[in-house]
């Protein structure tokens, strides 16, 4: 009597016609998904933001740095004021990018 040899290990059994994957639909989902915000939006908040971040560093940052790095250099009210302004102008500048695109968005 033969014996009937097994298939070698990591191939496939034979098909038979039971044992076929049904096909399946792929649906996808957009409700989940926020709407696409334009390009011109993305651009226009990203050119704002620089300007933000230009503004910080000219206006605050740097003259900070100039004022620490001074030996025995007094701290003038005007350069406080100046340096105060240009970090809240600098926040009001990059919350209106994200306004702008948080806006777009609905």
């Amino acid at each position: 009597m033969a014996r009937a040899s097994k298939p070698a290990r990591g191939s496939k059994p034979p098909a038979s016609g039971r044992n076929k994957p049904m096909p399946v639909a792929i649906v996808e989902d957009t409700s989940a998904r926020p709407p696409a915000i334009p390009e011109s939006a993305k651009l226009s908040a990203n050119y704002i933001n620089g300007i933000a971040i230009g503004v910080f560093i000219s206006g605050a940052l740097l003259p900070t740095l100039a004022v620490l790095k001074a030996p025995g250099s007094d701290i003038d009210p005007l350069w406080l004021a100046a340096t105060v302004i240009c970090t809240a102008a600098s926040g009001a500048l990059h919350l209106f990018a994200r306004h702008l695109l948080e806006r777009t968005q609905k």
